[in-house]
């Protein structure tokens, strides 16, 4: 049969033998411009790699626009790592140039070269314990990290099947934090993980959408790792943690409200220039985030 497999060469020891800090770590967010590495937090051995393909709908007043990225699922003996595929390739390009010695504005430029990353949040599940969830991402000018003890799915398993990317898949449905997901996936794999924060089915999540189509997530890479290394996430001083309730707030305050982040970013902007920026911006805006609850 027919399997999807892709050997993501270029992402080498982050995937594979970069030396430790390996992924010169799942930085959080866009735009995170220091070339040194962090400190890191290690929680856990990757033993298999996936790749999923999400095509999601950022706004909802603008339903033809629609956005396309891919995301990295790491898993190991205890817990996964989900992040953005584009920000781990980034990691990883960066690490190799400083391993080989080369300067920090070398690595800055190949960083650079690289488009097209769309999850910003770093996701590490059944961390620090089973059934938790560790979230972090850069919001507003700085990084805020808290733990997720509900992220919950109530699977209803039907009879179903369907034929996707080369593996026979059971479909099954759930509501998830104010939206109705069907997800298909297949006991070939028998890893209960997929995308984001679904987990608990007796296999891999292949292709999970929401009813509306928002989102929607397929698989178009697998490969067990032939050589385990670290999963490490950066844990600074000064990651701030907080309450679920207080990221949300302020990821949606952010994304309704632009110009705050210039206000509050690292770089300094002269009041006149924000007004300008304000004027320019003042639109409705709708947030249309994953999580609707």
């Amino acid at each position: 049969m027919n399997r999807i497999i892709i050997v993501i060469a270029i992402l080498l020891g982050a995937i594979g033998g970069v030396s430790s800090p390996v992924m010169a770590q799942a930085v959080i967010g866009n735009g995170n411009l220091n070339l040194r590495p962090d400190k890191t937090l290690t929680v856990d051995t990757a033993q298999y790699k996936v790749i999923y393909e999400i095509n999601y709908l950022p706004d909802t007043l603008y339903r033809d626009k629609r956005k396309n990225g891919r995301t990295l699922l790491l898993t190991g003996k205890h817990s996964a790592l989900y992040i953005d595929y584009y920000n781990a390739l980034k990691d990883s390009v960066r690490a190799e140039v400083l391993a080989k010695g080369g300067t920090y504005v070398e690595a800055l430029n190949k960083v650079f070269a690289i488009q097209g990353e769309k999850f910003n949040e770093v996701i590490v599940l059944d961390y620090p314990t089973k059934g938790s969830s560790l979230v972090q991402e850069y919001i507003g000018g700085g990084a805020k990290r808290y733990i997720d003890n509900g992220a919950k799915q109530y699977w209803a398993i039907t009879d179903d099947t369907e034929n996707i990317a080369g593996y026979e898949c059971h479909k099954a449905t759930c509501n998830f934090r104010g939206r109705d997901y069907t997800a298909w996936y297949t006991e070939e794999i028998p890893i209960p993980r997929g995308p984001f924060l679904f987990t608990g089915l007796p296999g891999l999540i292949v292709k999970l959408t929401s009813s509306e189509g928002d989102y929607d997530f397929t698989l178009i890479g697998f490969q067990k790792v032939s050589n385990p290394f670290p999963m490490d996430i950066t844990d600074n001083k000064n990651i701030e943690k907080i309450s679920r309730e207080d990221f949300r707030f302020l990821k949606t305050y952010y994304k309704e409200n632009p110009v705050a982040v210039l206000a509050n970013g690292p770089i300094k902007v002269k009041p006149e220039k924000l007004k300008e920026v304000e004027k320019r911006l003042d639109r409705p805006r709708s947030y249309n985030p994953i999580e609707k609850e």
